[in-house]
């Protein structure tokens, strides 16, 4: 049974269990086997029937364990509806621990802090930290990991609190890894800064604060309280008279009085950076090459701070603004080579997804792609396939098919070879007939079977250059290949059919060649709509179930 696991046959493994183990052969199970498949359900995202198994579990009177507990909780933060169903489990098993008293054990924290993460309530993730540390653990670079993973679900201020939780860990003197990093990148990547001012107020310190000795005024102690510990991080909007977070391994303080020389600006949403009497620098200036030695996307100009230095060095620094974009505030912790520089220093070896994540932070331009695919090899990382596809992606939403191709040419010169996913994602940037057409030979004499993504991209490129015979002949390959089209391909084809019918009235029969194609499309469309299947998408379940047996709702 394990070792059907381990292979990904899980639906087989539950058979085995149910049907032959329970049924045939009467065996009792015991708390191993039940171990295995819950953890097994919660990381296909099966949650339902992991609690089932749980539930069974209990029935037969076995105890769970902690291995038990951490796999329900990743269950919930697997399900194919966090928010909701995951969320909803989750604090319910919660709410039995905390009923039975159980103690869970570190590593069942960190997967409760990441679960809750998951589901989207960043307030109880925060929460449950406090109550790790009141339980007596102390942090590790794996619990300001996950810590880290909660600032990344607060899309409006998580590079702020990633900030304040990076100074956090420096101050515990613990080591990043590449984890870290690459963590503290994607918050970079997908959130912003939150409150500008209060963004001022906490990040342009010269030092972290340290615990209670750098306080100047009251300290209110948190522990598992989770308002508050939201509010330590996110900051109170109302009042910012709040500094920073501070913890030991006992609790989390919050200074409540901050450093009045903190110079406040009315002007703080409009440039990246404003220097005391220097000229401004935006983001533009910054990170796009300009005059002063800047490289693109790869360093920012001399003088300015890193704020992942222990004492970043904020003299010439007045403001920050909003840097609503990634490679903003990608600038404001040194850029790829200030990021690659903290790396050696705390001997942690960059990996494919660091350069991964710079590669989603750098500007969107070819110049930074390269500089960063020069970066990489300098560094001796080897990329794989994913890595190039996504600049292949990037350069097609440029509308570049000529510079995404080239990148095909880097691949082979390495030794990689293109797979589907590269090219559907040339496909993209396919607005010509030509173009698309030839795409799809390419694919088969590579030996591919051009899938529904594939012709998906198609469809959306001829629709988007109004092409109504490209899409004719892309709805006759796809009859020839036998595609099944999704209700993404149908919406993407009823939208070009509706838009013909309206630019339709409005052309001369007998005189504008485009109505003919027009209509051509329309007609052909409703005959190919009549003779093709429809795909139709499957429950995420359905795949896992033995038999039609009826579960129970049993769920704690």
């Amino acid at each position: 049974m394990k070792k059907l696991v381990k292979n990904g046959q899980l639906k087989e493994a539950l058979e085995m269990f149910e049907v032959r183990m329970l049924k045939e052969d009467k065996v009792h199970p015991d708390e191993f086997n039940y171990n295995v498949l819950i953890g097994a359900c919660g990381r296909a995202g099966y949650t339902k029937k992991a609690f089932k198994l749980y539930n069974d579990m209990k029935r037969r009177g076995l105890k769970p364990s902690d291995v038990t507990y951490t796999a329900l909780i990743n269950a919930c933060a697997e399900s194919p509806w966090p928010t909701t169903d995951g969320l909803t489990r989750l604090n319910k098993l919660k709410e039995l621990l905390q009923a039975k008293t159980i103690r869970l054990n570190a590593i069942s924290y960190r997967a409760m802090i990441k679960a809750y993460t998951k589901c989207g309530d960043i307030l109880l993730a925060f929460a449950t930290f406090d109550e790790m540390i009141s339980a007596g653990y102390s942090p590790s670079v794996d619990s300001f990991n996950v810590l880290l993973m909660a600032c990344i679900g607060e899309k409006d201020a998580g590079f702020r609190m990633a900030i304040q939780v990076w100074r956090q860990m420096l101050t515990n003197n613990i080591q990043p890894t590449t984890i870290t990093y690459n963590l503290l990148l994607r918050a970079a990547r997908d959130c912003g800064i939150g409150d500008v001012k209060l963004a001022n107020q906490l990040l342009l310190q010269s030092s972290p604060v340290q615990g209670r000795e750098r306080r100047k005024g009251k300290v209110k102690a948190i522990s598992g309280k989770s308002k508050d510990t939201k509010q330590a991080l996110l900051g109170d909007q109302e009042n910012t008279e709040i500094n920073n977070v501070a913890m030991d391994t006992n609790t989390m303080v919050i200074p409540e009085v901050i450093d009045a020389n903190v110079n406040e600006t009315d002007d703080v949403t409009k440039q990246w950076w404003q220097r005391r009497n220097v000229a401004m620098v935006t983001s533009d200036a910054a990170l796009q090459g300009h005059s002063g030695g800047v490289l693109t996307g790869i360093a920012v100009p001399p003088g300015l701070p890193n704020l992942l230095d222990r004492t970043p060095k904020l003299d010439n620094v007045a403001t920050l603004s909003e840097c609503i974009s990634p490679d903003a505030r990608l600038g404001l912790i040194g850029g790829v080579r200030g990021v690659l520089s903290k790396m050696k220093e705390h001997s942690a070896k960059p990996n494919i997804k660091t350069y991964a994540m710079f590669l989603e932070s750098v500007p969107m331009n070819s110049k930074a792609e390269s500089e960063l695919m020069v970066a990489m090899d300098t560094e001796g990382t080897k990329g794989d396939v994913s890595f190039y596809n996504a600049i292949i992606r990037r350069r097609t939403k440029r509308h570049d098919l000529k510079a995404a191709k080239s990148v095909v040419s880097i691949m082979n010169s390495k030794g990689l070879y293109p797979d589907l996913r590269t090219y559907v994602n040339l496909a993209c940037a396919c607005y010509k007939q030509e173009e698309g057409l030839q795409l799809l030979t390419e694919v088969k004499a590579a030996g591919f079977v051009p899938n529904l993504h594939m012709y998906g991209a198609l469809v959306s490129a001829a629709r988007k250059h109004k092409d109504y015979q490209y899409l004719i002949e892309i709805m006759k390959k796809m009859k020839s290949d036998k595609i099944k089209p999704n209700d993404v391909i149908i919406q993407q084809l009823e939208r070009a059919a509706a838009f013909a019918t309206n630019i339709g009235k409005g052309y001369k029969r007998k005189v504008d060649p485009q109505f003919a194609k027009i209509q051509g499309f329309r007609g052909y469309y409703s005959q190919w709509l009549e003779e093709m299947e429809i795909e139709v998408e499957e429950h995420p379940w359905e795949k896992f179930k033995v038999g039609k047996s009826m579960e129970r709702k049993e769920d704690p």
